[in-house]
Parts: C-alpha cells; sequence; structure tokens
C-alpha cells in the first residue's frame, strides 16, 4: 500500500506558498486619504509616492495646483 503523506504534504505546502505569495502585496498595502478641492476620499495604497498615487486615482495635477506633500514624497 503507497503512503499518500508525502503528496498531501507537498500539495499542503504549495497551496501555503501560492497563498503567501498572492496575499502578500495586500498585506503591504495601506489605506490614506485623498484630498482634492476639499473632498476627501480613502484610498488603498501600496507603498507609493504621492504622484503615483494621483495618477492612478485619475487625478492630473496642472501647472498652477498645490501639491502637499511633493509629488515626489513617499506615502508612510
Amino acid at each position: 500500500m503507497r503512503s499518500y503523506v508525502p503528496i498531501a504534504a507537498g500539495a499542503v505546502t504549495l497551496a501555503l506558498g501560492v497563498g503567501g505569495f498572492i496575499g502578500a502585496p495586500y498585506a503591504l498595502a495601506s489605506d490614506a486619504t485623498l484630498s482634492v478641492d476639499g473632498q476627501a476620499t480613502t484610498v488603498r495604497v501600496f507603498n507609493d509616492t504621492v504622484g503615483t498615487v494621483l495618477k492612478e486615482n485619475g487625478i492630473s495635477v496642472g501647472e498652477h495646483d498645490v501639491v502637499a506633500p511633493a509629488l515626489d514624497t513617499a506615502v508612510t
């Protein structure tokens, strides 16, 4: 009679590894408040810069717009 324990253990290890690989980016994400023209919105960010967050949310910065903190500032 063959033993299925090594196969089952391998399947469990594979499932946990794939789950961790897929779930890891979501664990690194955080919520940030994005305020544009007085309207605040909560957005999900993944170690981005202010400029990236704006771009990903469809916000373009014009020549006379004020952005604080600066576009190249890391979102922490």
